[in-house]
């Protein structure tokens, strides 16, 4: 699976490769640090950095922004985790609901439309499983940002709302059907 978000049409978004287990736990690492969400020495970063346990339980997706110059391998540049039915990794969701989490950009590639394509990435897997929802789960210190990528990305009317607390700030939305 690959495909070109046409929001963000400098991006391809895909499975995480093997080989890039590494790079893409240090994405994740860099942008949580950056954005002050954990502390570098925080135990959680070695749960950010783990990116071959994740992907042997959950989806692992990347945005790879495509060389200006041509065909080449480019440059990560995002990631997100979905967590299908079954999937250890999912916290929050409901039976009838997809779920996401670990959303990461680089700080540098960010307003470029990379989260909203991971995003929407989530949403199309969720929808194409058939789910009645999809679950956003987060850190409690990135709650606002989760909910400013709801409201952002998920058209209104088309989702209902529910915030939960239980140590993490969850955003709960629908998926619009399509």
């Amino acid at each position: 699976m690959s495909e070109t978000d046409p929001l963000a049409p400098s991006v391809t978004i895909r499975a995480v490769r093997p080989e890039e287990h590494e790079a893409v736990g240090a994405l994740m690492v860099a942008a949580y640090v950056a954005d002050g969400f954990i502390d570098a020495s925080s135990p959680y970063v070695a749960r950010l950095a783990d990116t071959a346990t994740r992907a042997a339980g959950a989806e692992v997706l990347v945005a790879v922004e495509r060389p200006p110059t041509g065909p080449g391998p480019g440059r990560l540049v995002g990631t997100v985790t979905y967590c299908p039915a079954g999937s250890e990794w999912r916290e929050i969701a409901r039976a009838d609901e997809g779920e996401f989490r670990m959303l990461a950009v680089l700080p540098e590639a960010r307003g470029m439309g990379i989260g909203g394509a991971l995003v929407r990435a989530c949403l199309d897997r969720a929808r194409a499983e058939g789910r009645a929802g999809v679950a956003i789960s987060s850190m409690a210190p990135t709650r606002p940002r989760v909910e400013c990528w709801a409201h952002r990305w998920l058209p209104q009317p088309a989702h209902s709302t529910r915030v939960r607390r239980a140590g993490t700030g969850i955003g709960r939305r629908r998926p619009p059907r399509g």
